[in-house]
């Protein structure tokens, strides 16, 4: 049968892109509802494609939510990655570099749904490789600050990476309910103390202030 000729052919889009505007649909519906109440359909309609295309890209909603993880976790790596082989890691740099993390975590919603995604056992692959580059980082900025590579200064630094990844993730989830525990202000004022004095804790245990 021929064409209607008042039709146009469909488009075929690209994958790509595709795959950003779901996950970018993916993000706002996490931020609104949360990511238990996120549904394929919905988000579907948000980007004008079907179910079954969302399933073609990810598999499964929690591919999906883990994809949006990942997606976050690289802008954050090579955000801070950048900022450290600059040589910039002191501690008006890092104390930015916290607040626009805990953007990411806290109102983007990342932090609720890494949670959310590790208690259904489905931790996104790129959280442990992400921090060791952090890490891989930090040992070559302290290095090239003058300080001797030991054991106990790789081990040093990956305990402060992780206080600081624990710290960041945990307050953007629990800062409400901890603070009620140790009687400091739930607001975000007291988060942003909070926040200030672990970057200048960490710059001054890892000896990065010139």
């Amino acid at each position: 049968m021929p064409r209607s000729p008042d039709k146009q052919p469909r488009r075929r889009r690209d994958a790509a892109l595709v795959r950003a505007e779901i996950l970018d649909a993916a993000e706002r519906r996490m931020i609104e509802v949360g990511p238990d109440a996120v549904r394929l359909q919905d988000v579907a309609d948000d980007v004008g494609t079907s179910h079954s295309n969302v399933l073609h890209h990810f598999g499964s909603k929690e591919a999906l939510l883990g994809a949006l993880v990942e997606r976050s976790v690289e802008g954050m790596r090579n955000e801070i990655v950048d900022a450290i082989v600059s040589s910039d890691m002191e501690g008006d740099r890092l104390r930015n570099l916290f607040e626009a993390l805990a953007r990411v975590l806290a109102e983007r919603g990342h932090a609720r749904l890494l949670f959310w995604l590790t208690l259904g056992g489905h931790t996104p692959g790129a959280g442990s490789e992400w921090l060791a580059q952090v890490v891989d980082a930090t040992l070559s900025l302290r290095k090239a600050r003058g300080q001797k590579r030991t054991a106990a200064m790789k081990r040093d630094t990956q305990h402060a990476v992780m206080l600081a990844a624990l710290a960041l993730a945990g307050g953007a989830v629990l800062w409400p309910v901890m603070t009620s525990n140790v009687g400091l202000p739930a607001g975000e004022e007291s988060a942003v103390r909070f926040r200030q004095w672990l970057a200048d804790l960490l710059v001054q245990q890892l000896g990065l202030r010139e």
